[in-house]
């Protein structure tokens, strides 16, 4: 029943993608609270929330945080050089796992 239920909801890619997504925000989360991101950290919490709750439109307010100015793909968002490097994976590996949701 919750496959079917996700399958309707996040396009047939199924608990697999979602479990990921799940585990990817968090990472995100926890990468940018570490850095003092706060800003960001408050975005993505609230996405998570959104994703947990099954919420087709989580995937429309993650793939806002991309492109244009001020964006989560922009560098320099974590001073830490290491944790930007790490941002700048988990940003991409957040929105290819969005688009195969989509």
């Amino acid at each position: 029943m919750l496959r079917i239920h996700l399958n309707r909801l996040f396009n047939l890619a199924g608990p697999a993608q979602l479990s990921k997504l799940i585990q990817k925000l968090q990472t995100c989360i926890d990468l940018l609270k570490e850095d003092g991101s706060d800003n960001w950290v408050e975005n993505f919490e609230a996405a998570l929330e959104q994703v947990e709750n099954f919420d087709r439109r989580s995937l429309d307010t993650i793939r806002g945080f991309y492109g244009g100015m001020c964006s989560f793909s922009d560098g320099g968002i974590c001073e830490n050089a290491e944790n930007e490097k790490r941002r700048l994976r988990l940003a991409n590996e957040i929105l290819q796992l969005v688009e195969e949701l989509r």
